[in-house]
């Protein structure tokens, strides 16, 4: 509890199958006073994300249909690609140099 707000329970499952991994979470938090999701739903979250060879991706998506999705790639010498997009249209891709 946060001082007057009521406890909210959660609960995650994460599986790994070699490069991929799948997480579901889900908490009781719908019609409690600390709720933020649209349209006070009870948070649902899932995950599925795959890192190997240099490569990384992850999908996301949420109980308000609102998803994204991100990747990179080490291209070596301290360089990355990436690229991410979602669910309003937003889409990004660059490179990031660390010297």
């Amino acid at each position: 509890n946060v001082g007057k707000l009521e406890g909210i329970t959660k609960v995650t499952a994460k599986y790994t199958m070699g490069s991929l991994t799948a997480t579901l979470s889900m908490a009781d938090d719908k019609n409690k006073n600390s709720n933020s999701n649209v349209g006070g739903k009870a948070s649902n979250n899932l995950s599925l994300a795959y890192a190997a060879n240099g490569l990384a991706a992850t999908f996301a998506t949420d109980e308000s249909s609102q998803w994204w999705v991100n990747t990179q790639y080490d291209l070596g010498g301290g360089a990355q690609a990436f690229a991410t997009v979602d669910h309003t249209d937003f889409a990004v891709v660059g490179l990031n140099f660390a010297f």
